[in-house]
């Protein structure tokens, strides 16, 4: 019995120390050229070519943790608005100069 207690903490253990590295994970939005089509919705099987570092069965686990950027089902499938993702990843970027 406590040997199955162990091995549940284990488990819990393992788990928690994936979704904490899933999260430090360097995850890039892929830069559109100017003039070249950007779409509006991303589907969830296509989001890794998108979004660079971020594979579609990570967003997956994600869902099913309930963590992760907003998402909208349609007709049974996944999809990520773009300026969602670009927000949700792209964080706060801040501008430096050398001052020397």
């Amino acid at each position: 019995m406590a040997e199955k207690t162990i091995k549940k903490k284990a488990k819990r253990a393992v788990k928690k120390k994936r979704q904490a590295n899933n999260n430090r994970i360097e995850i890039k939005i892929v830069e559109f050229a100017s003039g070249e089509f950007k779409p509006l919705f991303v589907k969830g099987p296509d989001v890794g070519k998108v979004v660079i570092g971020w594979a579609s069965k990570t967003a997956a686990n994600w869902r099913s943790l309930g963590i992760g950027p907003p998402y909208t089902t349609i007709n049974g499938n996944v999809y990520y608005r773009l300026d969602i993702l670009e927000k949700y990843f792209g964080g706060d970027e801040i501008e430096t100069f050398n001052q020397g």
